[in-house]
């Protein structure tokens, strides 16, 4: 966060450590039937993104994913628009 954005840390309003949290994510599991997002079918133009969407990523690595295969499935929808 440093190099991205210097002087974030005079922003803070509050910090929180919280070593023993426990982290919940959606994984790859027998029944699930199928890979949430990126398009809601149910809302034209809705897209999400997230570290439960992913497919086999956790955490982290599914929130980036994800978010790339949303933006690439709108830039997709858009190419199709032009």
């Amino acid at each position: 966060m440093d190099l991205l954005h210097p002087g974030w840390r005079k922003e803070v309003v509050e910090q929180q450590f919280l070593p023993k949290m426990t982290v919940v994510h959606n994984f790859p599991h027998t029944g699930r039937t199928e890979r949430p997002g990126p398009a809601v079918l149910e809302i034209k133009g809705l897209y999400i993104a997230g570290d439960w969407t992913g497919d086999e990523e956790l955490l982290v690595d599914a929130a980036v994913a994800s978010a790339k295969r949303a933006a690439l499935h709108i830039l997709k929808r858009d190419r199709v628009l032009v």
